[in-house]
């Protein structure tokens, strides 16, 4: 194997060259791009995974797939909290249109749930790849710990659920 053969496989895909859009926004945030650039960690795609079954004959043991999916049909963000706190009342309000805690109401799915899509991105900043969570919905919400040690900014974690996963 030679240097010209590695070099002509062409440029790889960089893991900090991503980005997260909410392409419809997010159902009662001020400013869904907000949260979008604030969130400087990584972002970890969910495994797709199928269901499976044993069959067991003769002391033997054999796996198979079935036609069902089995991926967990969650992924998780981290976004840094500005002092204003204005990412944290967004998602705090989308949480509570989910469910409020307080009073014990909730918004229908059609009215809670959006599109999350993460956008790989090559060289010049355009898109060659975008995975699209369809009909995502919040699910936790958690600010970090504040720490007297600490030197870098708050984040606050957010998982979601989803409906489908295309990668287009």
């Amino acid at each position: 194997m030679s240097v010209d053969q590695i070099l002509q496989l062409g440029d790889d895909q960089l893991a900090n060259s991503f980005q997260l859009v909410f392409p419809t926004g997010i159902p009662g945030a001020k400013d869904s791009n907000a949260i979008a650039l604030r969130m400087d960690q990584a972002f970890d795609p969910p495994e797709e995974s199928v269901g499976e079954y044993e069959i067991k004959y003769m002391g033997m043991t054999i796996k198979k797939t079935t036609r069902n999916e089995a991926t967990a049909k969650e992924f998780a963000i981290e976004v840094r909290l500005d002092q204003g706190w204005q990412v944290h009342d967004d998602l705090r309000n989308l949480y509570e249109m989910t469910y409020n805690p307080i009073n014990g109401t909730a918004l229908g799915d059609s009215m809670t749930r959006f599109p999350v899509a993460v956008q790989a991105l090559d060289a010049s900043q355009s898109v060659v790849k975008t995975i699209t969570f369809k009909n995502s919905k919040i699910k936790t919400l958690k600010i970090n710990q504040f720490g007297n040690e600490e030197e870098g900014p708050i984040r606050i974690a957010v998982s979601f659920i989803y409906g489908t996963m295309v990668i287009e």
